[in-house]
Order: structure tokens, then C-alpha cells, then sequence
């Protein structure tokens, strides 16, 4: 069976987590003898995403529009000519939560202008009492990417009846959030592509190219948003 034919829950199912030294984890079959050491990796990401609501909202005195997109297709990596694929699912956010690997897909997008991500990152922060770094002459910075995504891990609440998912909020520098709201108030966008490259855990092999990222319960990791394309309806 191929890695693209293989269910991903059942896939993560059959693994126990060890955590080893340095942030590192191995997987180990429950009922069989492979094993998969999991690392810290970069990999590129590319999505496309339909547009599924706009909202305006007022928080904690803060008054702001969001645009949520809905995930229709996720890369992660590529084949390239050597065929590189993942151990355990290609193209997949997995979540290690104590001996268990599960599967958790990245269903939505939520959008923001820039400015208001800096906003709601800082208040997050501050609320977790962790430390605020502002950063430095951005405009100045030649290696500063297009926009900025941060994907999060949220468990299950039962008692509200809401299920574990993965967030994914993107910052997108003032003009090009307003041309998007404006392209989705007026029902005119058909899809947004957006590439980038982030790091978090993998099985995938060191010398290839990442196929699938793992995420710790709880925890996130930063998207460096190299690229946005807008598809608009003719």
C-alpha cells in the first residue's frame, strides 16, 4: 500500500511515543518491531484554501475583520526525483500527547491583518507570562518573509463538546489583507495559495525532504509565508 492510500489514523494508531534525549521521541510499533526516530525539521508548505466566511469582531476593546479559509489541498515537502515519502503519511499534521501518536488534520485558515496578529500574539503571550520580543527594524530586514502563519495545537474540551484541531492563524501585511477582504466581500476570490516553510517534528528522513510534521499536545510552530496567490472568479 502507498503512503498516499494509507489512513493516517490508523497509521499513527499503531505507534507508542518514547521520548528520548534533546527533544527527541521514538515511535515504536505496538505490535510489531519498527521504530522511527522523530527530530526537529525544516519543511516547505504550500496550500490552497477557498474562502468560507468573513467576520468583524470586537475584542478586549479591539475592533478587527477575519477571514477564514477552508483547506481543500496540503503539501508538505515533495517527492522529487527520489521519490521521498513519509514513514508514516505523506502530506499530514501528526500530534504526540504522552505514548500517543495521533492523526489531527488542518481544516481552516483564520486570516488577519498583520498588525492585528501582532496584537492578538502579544495579549497571548502576555496572558501565558511569557516573555514579549518585539522585533527589530523589520522593514529593514531583507530576509523578512511575506507574511507570518502560526499553527497551534488545541485538545479536545468534552465537557463543551469540542473536538481536538489544529489552529492555524496567518498575519498578512495591510494591503494585501485588504485585498483579499475586499476580494471575499464581494465574492470575487475563488481560492488563495499560500507557501511557506516552517519547522517542527518528523519521522521523515534527514537526507530527504520532509513529507509530514509532528506537533507536541498543546504546542505550535511558526510558518514563514514566502508566497500568496489569489485566484479570483471570471
Amino acid at each position: 500500500m502507498s503512503h498516499y492510500e494509507r489512513d493516517p489514523g490508523n497509521v499513527a494508531a499503531r505507534y507508542r511515543v518514547q521520548p528520548l534525549v534533546e527533544g527527541r521521541f521514538e515511535l515504536r510499533e505496538a505490535q510489531g518491531s519498527l521504530s522511527l526516530n522523530v527530530r526537529r525539521q525544516g519543511a516547505f508548505l504550500r496550500l490552497t484554501t477557498t474562502p468560507q466566511a468573513v467576520h468583524w469582531y470586537v475584542e478586549r476593546s479591539n475592533a478587527s475583520h477575519l477571514v477564514r479559509l477552508r483547506v481543500e489541498e496540503l503539501a508538505i515537502g515533495s517527492r522529487g526525483v527520489e521519490g521521498w515519502s513519509s514513514p508514516l503519511a505523506d502530506n499530514c499534521f501528526f500530534v504526540i500527547d504522552g505514548e500517543e501518536l495521533r492523526y489531527v488534520p488542518l481544516t481552516e485558515l483564520s486570516v488577519l491583518s498583520e498588525e492585528q496578529f501582532l496584537i492578538e500574539k502579544t495579549l497571548l503571550a502576555r496572558e501565558k507570562g511569557e516573555e514579549v520580543i518585539a522585533e527589530e527594524n523589520p522593514d529593514g530586514n531583507p530576509d523578512r518573509p511575506l507574511a507570518t502563519a502560526r499553527i497551534v495545537h488545541c485538545s479536545a474540551m468534552p465537557e463543551d463538546d469540542i473536538a481536538e484541531t489544529l489552529e492555524c492563524t496567518v498575519g498578512l501585511p495591510s494591503a494585501l489583507f485588504q485585498k483579499l477582504l475586499d476580494g471575499c466581500l464581494r465574492k470575487h476570490v475563488a481560492r488563495v495559495h499560500l507557501r511557506g516553510i516552517g519547522g517542527a517534528l518528523s519521522s521523515s528522513f534527514e537526507y530527504g525532504s520532509t513529507r509530514e510534521l509532528i506537533l507536541c499536545a498543546n504546542e505550535g510552530f511558526d510558518i514563514k509565508i514566502s508566497e500568496v496567490t489569489l485566484d479570483y472568479l471570471v
